[in-house]
């Protein structure tokens, strides 16, 4: 990188200055917006000669270059920090935006500062944290289509936080018919809070405060989800997988003897898997790459993929009848497909209670009655271990070092425990028995 000034017009009485820019290859060029006579210009020091007749305008033009020059040299340290080649626009408009001290905003769209910010924290940050911002910025670039606009930094505000949310909830979700949730909605607008004031805080792009309105805000409501009992893991895992029983619950399946093995083998593999899962407490990125190494000493110790953090957990008794049965825990099975299989293994295993649950689509209150099978997921494996540890007298402290929660408020999202349940617990602690007589 260099920085020079130089005049225009040698040949003349008085030129217009000119600075010239090389950066990464490139060439930038434009005037200063000052002439000076030449007798007057130092071409060694690309100053103005500060000589007793041309003190005063040759103090001011030189503090201009100077300025000029600072502001030329943050515009260079910008675009190498954010490893981004610029043209000629978006390199004056950065240098003008420093120049200016930050009371100006640049030319930069917010989207492309937004790919910017993602590919800054990307293989930094959990790939799952970073598959959010990656959501976020595709249903950005899709409201800028539909509304033939390029958002910049001054269009994030309340009007375009209740367009943006209209938008959202006119659309169908990707794999059904139904409209986004409230809770999705919620996520993209935390995303877009966060890039925003980066943008601000870290890069000094702006000095606004659009996302300050009290209605800007990552709208959440507690999803109503299940957890399953010791009692109903216990059946799963005492669960004998047949052809009959397959059919019985799936009349329209495959029952050529190959399909049908195949399809069962699925089942077992993600049966014992989810077990793992809910008799861990883990999330379903770490019980599924569990593997020999893992599980020493009738412990189970792992760094986990999202927080980075250890954690070591005793071998529940399920767990050690999976392995010792001969289940190799390495076994592939993609997120999706154990997703798929679980519900169906707990279909068969006849988890199908009726269950009560509301969840928000289109900013609308949806209740619904579900047999239970059809809600588990992935994710009940984790929920049903947190739960089912602390129903069993596991202190809240200690279950969060295996959960590896960093806040009690986290942590307690994923408890689902009634008031009587909570009741039962409670009546269980000394604090509420007589004490023997000598005590």
């Amino acid at each position: 990188m260099s920085i020079g000034f130089y005049l225009k017009y040698k040949d003349r009485e008085s030129t217009p200055i000119i600075t010239k820019i090389a950066f990464k290859g490139l060439t930038f060029r434009r005037a200063v917006g000052e002439s000076v006579p030449v007798r007057y210009w130092n071409s060694a020091s690309q100053r103005c000669k500060e000589s007793s007749e041309f003190r005063v305008p040759g103090r001011r033009i030189n503090k201009t270059l100077n300025e000029i020059f600072v502001a030329a040299t943050q515009a260079c340290d910008y675009f190498v920090e954010h490893r981004s080649i610029p043209n000629q626009s978006e390199f004056w408009a950065k240098t003008d935006f420093f120049l200016s001290g930050g009371k100006t905003i640049p030319d930069i769209f917010f989207t492309d500062y937004f790919q910017e910010y993602i590919d800054r924290y990307r293989g930094i940050r959990a790939v799952s944290t970073t598959n959010k911002y990656v959501t976020a910025i595709r249903k950005l670039k899709q409201y800028e289509d539909a509304r033939k606009v390029r958002l910049t930094f001054e269009h994030i505000d309340i009007k375009f936080y209740r367009d943006f949310e209209r938008f959202i909830y006119g659309l169908k979700r990707e794999d059904s018919d139904m409209p986004y949730s409230l809770n999705y909605f919620g996520a993209l607008v935390k995303c877009i809070m966060v890039v925003y004031r980066e943008a601000r805080d870290t890069d000094g792009l702006h000095n606004l405060n659009g996302t300050a309105h009290r209605e800007f805000k990552a709208v959440q409501r507690t999803a109503d989800t299940i957890y399953l009992t010791v009692e109903e893991l216990v059946r799963i895992h005492r669960l004998q997988i047949t052809p009959e029983l397959v059919l019985q619950h799936f009349p329209k399946a495959d029952q050529r003897p190959q399909n049908m093995a195949r399809r069962i083998a699925g089942y077992n593999v993600a049966k014992n898997k989810f077990l793992i899962g809910a008799f861990t407490g883990l999330r379903v990125s770490d019980f599924n790459r569990l593997s020999e190494v893992n599980i020493q000493d009738d412990r189970i110790r792992i760094r986990t993929k999202k927080t980075d953090a250890h954690t070591v957990i005793p071998v529940h008794w399920v767990i050690r009848e999976i392995l010792d049965s001969g289940f190799d825990i390495t076994t592939p099975l993609s997120e999706q497909k154990l997703n798929e299989h679980i519900k169906e293994v707990c279909k068969l295993a006849g988890i199908d209670s009726p269950i009560e649950t509301t969840h928000y689509a289109g900013g609308r209150r949806i209740t619904e009655v579900s047999p239970k099978w059809q809600l588990v997921s992935n994710h009940t494996a984790r929920r049903s271990g947190i739960t089912n540890m602390v129903k069993a007298g596991v202190p809240i402290a200690a279950a969060m070092k295996i959960s590896t929660h960093t806040t009690v408020k986290s942590f307690m999202a994923y408890l689902k425990i009634s008031l009587e349940e909570n009741a039962d617990i409670l009546a269980k602690s000394s604090f509420f028995k007589q004490p023997s007589e000598g005590d």
